[in-house]
């Protein structure tokens, strides 16, 4: 599969994940691979340097106790994952090549497979901060990780039609692949529908005015503004006190 998506991608990748140099908490690594697929893929993203970006925007972010990778790998699976015996975040070529197979060469698709690869990263990314730092989560994780990943989208969002653009990206291509929930990642992660309306209503009660276009694109019920001030207030407030001596910026 060949994936000719360059001139849609790199102004949406500058655009949501910025940031000033900082000491190396986190690094790009791209081992060696041996598929035609993983190879292509491999070449763009060091030529677009898309994973150095996530890189150096967490290193302006979050200061971690050691180092963390984030490592492409060759695996059989559509997967994004954890490695904490290597503190790794493991981000599958294969997840790549069936998010932008599910677009098809639509326009509207391919924006939507764009969005739902950011998050799916940040899903990963909060789950190795997490495990990293060793942080409480109470009975359900993966809800901690949802709210860690809305967190790292509102951090990372300079400009506001970007959480429109990652949370909408993954509720399209869940209505365009009917197998969805049957991806390794899915079943993992427990990643359904009500998941994603959570996080679009905890960054659209971090600000209501600034990310309006999550209201008014219908990720956002209408009249659900206070519910998800609350649910972003004591969510922020949490998550302030968890990480706070770990965090470069506010």
């Amino acid at each position: 599969m060949r994936i000719h998506l360059r001139p849609l991608l790199l102004a949406a990748a500058a655009a949501v994940l910025a940031g000033p140099v900082q000491a190396q908490s986190f690094v790009a690594e791209y081992p060696a691979v041996e598929g035609s697929d993983a190879r292509y893929l491999r070449e763009w993203l060091i030529e677009t340097g898309r994973v150095e970006r996530l890189a150096t925007w967490l290193n302006g972010w979050i200061r971690m106790p050691r180092r963390v990778t984030l490592r492409m790998v060759e695996c059989p699976s559509s997967d994004i994952r954890w490695n904490g015996e290597e503190h790794t975040v493991e981000m599958c070529y294969r997840m790549i090549t069936r998010l932008y197979g599910i677009a098809e060469g639509r326009d509207s698709l391919v924006e939507a497979a764009t969005g739902a690869h950011y998050f799916v990263t940040l899903h990963g990314v909060a789950h190795g901060i997490i495990e990293e730092l060793n942080l409480p989560v109470g009975v359900d994780p993966e809800a901690a990780v949802d709210e860690l990943s809305a967190l790292l989208l509102i951090a990372a969002s300079r400009n506001p039609e970007n959480p429109a653009f990652v949370v909408g990206g993954v509720t399209a291509l869940q209505a365009a692949d009917p197998g969805w929930g049957n991806w390794v990642y899915a079943r993992t992660h427990g990643l359904g529908p009500e998941r994603f309306q959570n996080v679009a209503c905890l960054v659209y009660g971090s600000n209501s005015e600034r990310f309006a276009s999550l209201r008014t694109s219908g990720l956002v019920p209408q009249g659900a503004r206070q519910r998800c001030r609350t649910a972003a207030l004591r969510s922020m407030d949490v998550w302030s006190r968890r990480l706070g001596r770990y965090l470069r910026t506010g």
